[in-house]
């Protein structure tokens, strides 16, 4: 029998290599903060039980973080987000600053 409902195709996932490539090399491994008026973008990998799990966001001045979510899609939705929790697992963190 046919199923009867749609399927959303499902969305490719870029691994971590590919990742990486996405920051810019004018990035930085600390948050700097001289850049409180600037837009701060994080990539942030964690390893948790040898698996790796990666945290991309952006924070405007006056504004909530938002997260990039497994649709490409920036959102302020705290699902996307990695508790604090498992701070201790990350591994590697980078920062990149913009003009608003």
């Amino acid at each position: 029998m046919d199923d009867i409902f749609a399927k959303k195709p499902k969305q490719p996932t870029l691994n971590f290599e590919e990742v990486i490539k996405t920051i810019p090399i004018e990035h930085s491994k600390t948050k700097l903060a001289n850049m409180a008026d600037m837009v701060e973008h994080r990539w942030r990998f964690y390893k948790i039980q040898n698996k790796l799990y990666t945290e991309i966001s952006k924070y405007e001045p006056n504004k909530k973080r938002k997260y990039l979510d497994k649709d490409k899609e920036w959102t302020e939705d705290n699902e996307n987000r990695i508790d604090s929790q498992f701070n201790k697992y990350i591994v590697d963190e980078y920062y990149y600053y913009t003009d608003n």
